[in-house]
């Protein structure tokens, strides 16, 4: 009885904790204004970097595997080097050689220009033979920043590749 009195004596302790389920709801609606910002942050930064056929890629592994073994076994040498010359601009050079230090000469060579945080800025070059083992062609970058080289290199005597990031400066 006395507690049941003791209830009813305080009418003004059940007026003041008015706040404590509207608490809960400011406290959920401030994870949801935070987690909505995060997503928009998200979907408005996205450059649209993905990988097409993943899968596929994935299933060809160790095929990509036995072709880098091919390739070490063959011996050859390929130093990939890149000289800016102005903004956005530069001179890609590529000395090739066999396992002996012989020059390879008159081999069809490609570079695939990447960039890896943009969609839509990757370009192709082909590589000029200078002699004695060495090609080069003039880049000219749409954008500063990190770039991906990949090199293709087509002999009579076999196929070798390469790759090497980069940095370009404005």
């Amino acid at each position: 009885m006395i507690a049941l009195s003791k209830l009813m004596s305080k009418p003004k302790q059940r007026q003041r904790d008015w706040w404590i389920p509207w608490s809960f709801f400011g406290m959920f609606a401030c994870i949801l204004i935070a987690n909505g910002a995060l997503i928009y942050f998200a979907f408005d930064s996205w450059t649209g970097v993905g990988t097409d056929d993943a899968y596929i890629k994935g299933l060809a592994y160790n095929k990509a595997l036995t072709e880098t073994e091919a390739q070490a076994k063959q011996g050859w040498q390929a130093e990939l080097d890149y000289n800016g010359s102005g903004p956005l601009t530069g001179r890609l050079t590529l000395e090739l050689k066999d396992r002996h230090g012989t020059a390879i000469e008159n081999a069809d060579v490609t570079a695939m220009v990447v960039r890896p945080t943009h969609e839509g800025y990757d370009f192709a070059a082909v590589l000029t033979d200078d002699g004695e083992g060495r090609y080069a062609a003039d880049l000219s970058f749409p954008l500063a920043g990190l770039w991906e080289v990949r090199v293709e290199v087509t002999h009579g005597r076999g196929t070798h590749s390469l790759a090497k990031r980069l940095m370009v400066r404005k």
